[in-house]
């Protein structure tokens, strides 16, 4: 601990803003300013608060002294200002503390990027340190051969007396070095592949977590796009470089090196050509190196550049084609493309370049070595199976040249471009944080905002030092002009940031001690962009809660005018919702995510314009049911809608940042304030919606709960007759609600599509009924079964199986794996036409399971 304050930290701007630093020193109320020669150019006394003034690339600290006088200390850039923020912030709350800046560094060296692909490699060393001994004892075998071949050719080719057992001797011993070394390499080959996919899945689940535990802020920063991008193809080149291209040079390293041994005990005059071609060609790799990572880096920019454009236009389509905008967006990401196709040539010229100029050295250094050895075998001075031997040997040293190193240079750039790229996402820590023993209160509770200011941007303040309380089960109106800071009360609630000034209570507990998990399960948040999961409905509706069964899943949805929808649609319940909800209406997606956040059951609602892609009769059922949900939770409604908003116990007006109008509604009414000039337009001819019966049942289900039911054949195999409690019910559809998650779930409808029953479980009833429902149950939901699978291709996205139903074959076409459904006995899945079938696992013959694992 210290007993005074002391901060030194560097600007990046002097008095004259050139990008020259400054040095700041503070000690208690003296500021003392130094330049970059550590001369004193500013000294200030009696200093008692500090601030700074945020400009357009630009930002100013401000001193105010005990006199109230005003003096601007310094200048920097945005990029210093978080740091100093937190100082000024530290120096106004009076902490005794000392804050010694660091020397920052100026850009990330090589050393750093390194150190994280060594510290992969040191995780995989055993597993490369055996393919590297593997392919070590393998190359040593292949230098065999061409002793061999010299061998062949001057004791048996060229002599005057061959020897038939000597001739036989070198074959065979020439067949067992091929088969030698072919087979240590196959080893090595699929050690290699298997240690790539194991780096593969090590990043992969590396940066996905780093990726998923992380802030809103970091999906804010990099985009997700962009993110994607890095995922697979930044990966996909570290674990390339590491599981393939290291361990290769170090094996072609220490073959060139035996090479030349053998070399120069061959032929020492000949082996110093080939030592200095080597010699240049290591020194050419050294010279393109620099040039070639400075090219490879604007190419991977260019690259994710066209990824990203081209992902906005998949992901606006609609709107592309509403505003009629193909050309505009097919001119920008051509001109993207061809940018990258510029930059990408630059790089490839470069490789080429240097790769031919080393092949036209190996190539004139071996007609050097043919005529100088050429010369030396015609005037006898050397036998003809040495010089063969010789030149077949410098290949040895030639093909690692311009393969491995080739190779190993072309891609490092890449890959330092690659690391350097996953290393800064790594760096991206999380700043919401969990606490040790974390609290977990009682979220029914007052909740109180003091003093709190926040700003998604230092010095950009959305909310400015604003108070407000609400009362537990409390219904609270939060209205205003869009950025006003509506929404923004409401990320805070959730903690999906931290506040820059004050503190947000639940009862007397900062939330920032309240368990993360537990804060955000216990607050159910629907945001103005409802987000819809590419799986199904039932998923959707259910996701982030815990055993909820159908007969809730359906109450939900018939409380929130869905139900009829969903029903209707080819699967029900098991109906896929497509990417982001494409497959459903607006209305649809924003009531599934109403039913989303209802079937929580928590003890905070949040809503953000709940109702604004809803039609008026379901927007009134809706917002009746969701007054009736939180009768006994706290309801923060944010909404433009007046005759919802007047239903609520209480207003808050929000205006720039600030709360300008609070009370009830008929208060803010005859007011005549902020409240009445938003709405004056409406308030004389609003139609009030008044509040339900609180004791009323919001939905009824007539579930069929026990064995007492007949059910009877019809004239219709699609129709059945249902006795139930004394009572008849003729001609009812059955439909499966839950195909592919519970076949077993049935609903009952009339001629008119109104739901008469619903059967949880149909295998109660007793042998007849059940056998007569599922007959008529097949002419209404039928699932294909495939007995035999005879072919299965996949084509892009798309799989293609060649399979039997009822012994006939035929082709199946699935357009994405999102659209097959695995369980532990059973795999159904569906067609490009929205047909169901269903493969029963214990019933396939092996054939068939040998070809279903080609996809699961």
């Amino acid at each position: 601990m210290t007993d005074h304050f002391k901060a030194v930290f560097k600007t990046d701007l002097d008095r004259n803003l050139n990008f020259t630093e400054e040095t700041i020193e503070i000690l208690d109320d003296k500021i003392s300013v130094y330049d970059d020669n550590k001369n004193k150019i500013l000294e200030i006394d009696n200093v008692e608060k500090l601030n700074i003034e945020y400009g357009i690339s630009i930002c100013k600290l401000i001193a105010i002294d005990k006199d109230g006088k005003v003096f601007e200390i310094a200048y920097f850039t945005k990029k210093k200002a978080d740091n100093i923020q937190k100082i000024v912030d530290e120096f106004n709350l009076k902490v005794k503390t000392e804050i010694i800046e660091k020397e920052e560094e100026k850009k990330r060296f090589k050393k750093e990027i390194y150190e994280f692909l060594m510290q992969i490699i040191k995780k995989y060393k055993k597993e490369l340190a055996l393919v590297i001994i593997i392919f070590i004892i393998g190359t040593i075998i292949s230098l065999i051969p061409p002793y061999l071949t010299a061998l062949l050719i001057n004791k048996v080719l060229i002599s005057k007396t061959p020897s038939q057992q000597v001739f036989l001797t070198i074959i065979f011993s020439m067949l067992m070095s091929y088969i030698g070394y072919r087979f240590l390499y196959l080893i090595g080959d699929f050690l290699i592949y298997i240690t790539q996919i194991k780096i593969i899945r090590e990043l992969r689940e590396l940066l996905l977590g780093h990726m998923v535990f992380n802030d809103i802020s970091f999906i804010e920063k990099y985009s997700p796009s962009r993110l994607i991008a890095r995922y697979q193809s930044d990966i996909g080149r570290i674990d390339n470089f590491i599981a393939y291209d290291l361990p290769f040079i170090i094996i072609d390293t220490l073959t060139i090196i035996g090479t030349i041994i053998i070399l120069i005990l061959l032929l020492p005059f000949l082996a110093i050509p080939v030592m200095i071609t080597t010699m240049v060609a290591f020194a050419l790799f050294i010279i393109y190196e620099r040039k070639a990572r400075t090219a490879s880096k604007k190419a991977t920019i260019k690259s994710v550049d066209v990824f990203t454009k081209l992902s906005n236009i998949l992901r606006n389509f609609y709107s592309i084609k509403l505003f009629s905008k193909e050309r505009e967006e097919y001119e920008k990401t051509k001109n993207s493309i061809n940018d990258w196709y510029l930059t990408n040539t630059k790089v490839g010229k470069l490789f080429i370049m240097r790769a031919d100029l080393i092949s036209i050295i190996m190539d004139l250094t071996t007609v050097f070595i043919w005529y100088v050895g050429g010369t030396f075998v015609i005037n006898n001075l050397i036998k003809l199976g040495i010089l063969v031997a010789f030149i077949t040997y410098t290949s040895y040293i030639y093909g690692p040249l311009y393969t491995t190193y080739e190779r190993f240079f072309r891609d490092m750039p890449n890959t330092l471009v690659s690391a350097e790229r996953i290393l800064e996402l790594l760096e991206e820590k999380p700043k919401i944080l969990n606490k040790e023993n974390a609290l977990k209160p009682n979220m029914i509770d007052e909740i109180k905002f003091v003093n709190v200011t926040f700003g998604y941007e230092p010095g950009f303040p959305v909310l400015k030092n604003i108070s407000f309380t609400i009362k537990p089960k409390e219904k609270i109106a939060i209205i205003g002009k869009n950025g006003a800071g509506k929404t923004t009360i409401a990320k805070l609630l959730l903690r999906f940031y931290d506040i820059n000034d004050g503190e947000i209570l639940i009862g007397n507990t900062n939330i920032k001690d309240i368990d993360l998990k537990y804060l955000r399960e216990r607050i159910s948040y629907l945001s103005q962009n409802p987000e819809i999961f590419d799986n199904t409905i039932r998923y959707n509706i259910s996701y982030g809660s815990q055993n909820v069964n159908e007969i809730e899943i359906i109450k939900v949805c018939k409380i929130v005018n869905i139900h009829d929808d969903i029903i209707k649609l080819p699967f029900a319940y098991d109906t896929p919702a497509g990417e982001e909800g494409t497959r459903l209406s607006g209305g649809q997606r924003q009531k599934i995510a109403i039913a989303r956040n209802i079937i929580r059951n928590p003890d905070i609602f949040i809503f953000d314009e709940l109702t604004s892609n809803i039609d008026a009769k379901s927007r009134e059922q809706i917002f009746s049911a969701i007054l009736n949900i939180s009768k006994d939770k706290t309801l923060i409604y944010i909404s433009h809608n007046l005759s919802e908003i007047l239903n609520m116990d209480r207003i808050i007006v929000i205006e720039d940042g600030k709360i300008v109008e609070e009370g009830k509604p008929d208060e803010l009414i005859n007011k005549k304030g902020k409240f009445y000039e938003l709405f004056k337009n409406q308030i004389e001819n609003m139609e009030r919606i008044e509040k339900i019966n609180q004791k009323s049942e919001l939905v009824n289900l007539n579930i069929i709960k026990d064995k007492n039911i007949i059910i009877e054949s019809t004239n219709r195999p699609s129709r059945v007759n249902i006795i139930y409690n004394g009572k008849k019910y003729e001609n009812l559809m059955p439909k499966l609600l839950f195909p592919i998650s519970n076949p077993k779930f049935v609903g009952f409808y009339d001629d008119n599509f109104n739901e008469i029953f619903l059967l949880e479980d149909y295998t109660i009833l007793d042998e007849n009924s059940r056998r007569i429902l599922e007959n008529a149950i097949k002419y209404n939901s039928i699932i294909y079964k495939i007995e035999k699978i005879r072919k299965i291709d996949v084509e892009g996205e798309t799989i293609i199986l060649n399979a039997f139903i009822n012994n006939k074959e035929l082709e199946i076409k699935i357009d994405s794996p999102e659209n097959l459904f695995a369980f532990e006995d059973k795999i159904l899945f569906i067609d490009e036409n929205d047909n169901l079938y269903q493969i029963i696992l214990k019933d396939l013959d092996k054939r068939s399971l040998k070809e279903l694992n080609k996809i699961i």
